[in-house]
């Protein structure tokens, strides 16, 4: 009986307080910010401890949770976003997150649907800036989600920002080191110049024939960089002075070559030397990489062999005029074949200086509703067990304490009255239950311990309030024989069926050394 009244001044004590430390429900439906004049509690180490503090997604390179967030995502409540360091440059921000699903597939031919459900997607209330001179010198930002995220979920957010946000030091010389290589890059350099030498449009109208393409290369060649940059309003005619000395030494290569062919045209004797020109044509238009060319690279190797063998044969035969204007042809191709390296690095380098790097305006991050960590990850599934059960069979009451364990995670600050699903509703409410009596059910002659003294308690529960549960189930012990003579070693396995009360609760912290002076 002692324990029994003790047990009850622990429930009644544990629900005074914990009815005096509730929110109220206008107050636990939204995720709080923190005002300005406000210092935020320091950051707990479970990730789910200091939920009520807006998740945090930083722009300042310095800090350790640069372009992505602080802690895993919540689910099953609204919460907020806290930007900070934004740039001065930025004058709204834009969060977007989408659902991912694994094994999602592509919308199959033939109008079948993909396997995986309808996709997901919530765009949160954004941040913009407002107007006077301190809203313009803001760097703090929030964005708020009004639905609540699945569990164990992974989301894929997208934070656009509407102004240029610019790369610090060591952003833009990885960027550039990246662009100078890359293939897409190399790609749109080498259609610019084959259409350079197939065309006599002006430079300005080839950028704009082109436009679409070059946008589309450039835009590649960044994300294959780096995922989390996009790029935006590409111009690729602030390229165009570049490109007009690339194209100017282009024509002037076709030029040059034209001056030796209409001379070789002259003497039948150099047909051949005259198909040769127009083989060689032929490659730089048809074939040879101009974004990758090179004046150490077999291309232009190959040029040379074929310029300087029409140099040789001309000075053989014994055509004067026709060998001096050729050679001075010659002479001048290989001058501008020697210039095209230099003249496509400056094009490279003004398209990433000028029409790339001021351009990068969308950051991508992937979070998810679930932790890493194991130890962390199983605190959500399980929970501490304290009750009294009345046991049928033994027909007396025992404490026990045990585990409650959930089919899904379990948010114990999201207040019961959120889940509004059938599914949600039963999931958050009930549990499977695995314990010990703390008394033992040994009796002589009648029943002994299936662990000790103590019996194994095994049962389901239901959550009425937060802390508070109503559980049914069965203590598991040994029986003896209802034959005497047979001793103590005749025993069988017995279920003893019972009903109980429990607290839901790490109980040693929740009343504070109470469990400890009843249970030690």
């Amino acid at each position: 009986m002692k324990i029994k009244y003790l047990l009850w001044c622990l429930l009644l004590s544990g629900a005074t307080r914990a009815l005096a430390q509730t929110p109220n429900a206008a107050a636990g439906t939204a995720a709080a910010t923190t005002p300005a004049a406000t210092t935020a509690p320091a950051p707990a180490t479970d990730d789910f401890a200091n939920d009520k503090q807006p998740i945090v997604y930083s722009f300042i390179p310095t800090d350790p949770y640069y372009l992505r967030f602080n802690r895993v995502l919540p689910f099953d409540k609204t919460f907020s976003i806290r930007f900070t360091g934004i740039p001065t440059s930025v004058s709204s921000i834009k969060v977007t997150i989408t659902r991912e699903y694994p094994n999602r597939k592509g919308q199959a031919s033939g109008g079948k649907h993909s396997s995986a459900p309808p996709e997901e997607v919530i765009v949160l209330d954004g941040w913009q800036r407002g107007s006077g001179s301190e809203a313009a010198a803001a760097t703090i930002g929030y964005a708020h989600c009004a639905k609540g995220l699945a569990p164990n979920a992974s989301y894929s957010i997208r934070i656009e920002t509407s102004g240029e946000v610019p790369l610090n030091a060591t952003q833009q010389t990885q960027l550039k080191t990246g662009l100078a290589v890359s293939r897409a890059v190399s790609e749109a350099v080498n259609k610019l110049a084959r259409t350079s030498l197939g065309t006599l449009l002006p430079a300005d109208a080839i950028i704009n024939q082109e436009n679409t393409d070059l946008q589309q290369s450039l835009t590649t060649a960044v994300t294959d960089i780096d995922p989390k940059y996009h790029v935006s309003k590409l111009e690729p005619i602030k390229a165009l002075e570049a490109f007009q000395g690339m194209l100017d030494n282009y024509r002037n290569i076709r030029a040059s070559l034209a001056k030796v062919t209409q001379k070789l045209k002259s003497d039948n004797k150099f047909s051949s030397k005259t198909q040769a020109i127009a083989n060689l044509e032929q490659t730089m238009l048809n074939t040879t990489d101009w974004g990758i060319f090179s004046t150490n690279g077999l291309d232009h190797t190959a040029f040379l062999a074929v310029l300087d063998g029409i140099d040789k044969d001309t000075a053989i035969v014994k055509n004067a005029g026709v060998h001096a204007v050729v050679s001075s042809g010659i002479t001048d191709t290989k001058k501008y074949l020697n210039q095209v390296e230099p003249l496509k690095d400056a094009l490279v380098k003004q398209i990433i200086d000028v029409v790339i790097i001021p351009n990068i305006t969308v950051f991508e991050t992937l979070d998810d509703t679930y932790v890493d960590d194991f130890l962390k990850a199983s605190k959500l599934y399980v929970t501490l067990d304290l009750g009294y059960a009345q046991v049928f069979r033994i027909d007396r009451g025992l404490a026990y304490s045990g585990f409650n364990l959930y089919f899904r995670p379990v948010d114990k600050s999201i207040p019961l009255s959120q889940y509004s699903t059938i599914g949600d509703w039963f999931a958050v409410r009930t549990s499977l239950l695995i314990g010990i009596t703390l008394n033992s059910i040994a009796q002589d002659n009648v029943r002994k311990g299936l662990i000790g003294d103590k019996a194994l308690v095994v049962g389901a529960g239901f959550k009425l309030v937060p802390f508070f549960k109503l559980n049914g189930g069965v203590l598991v012990h040994y029986r003896y024989g209802e034959n005497p003579s047979l001793g103590t070693n005749h025993y069988h396995t017995s279920l003893s069926p019972f009903v109980s009360f429990s607290i839901d609760l790490d109980a040693k912290t929740l009343f504070s050394g109470i469990g400890d002076s009843i249970f030690k």
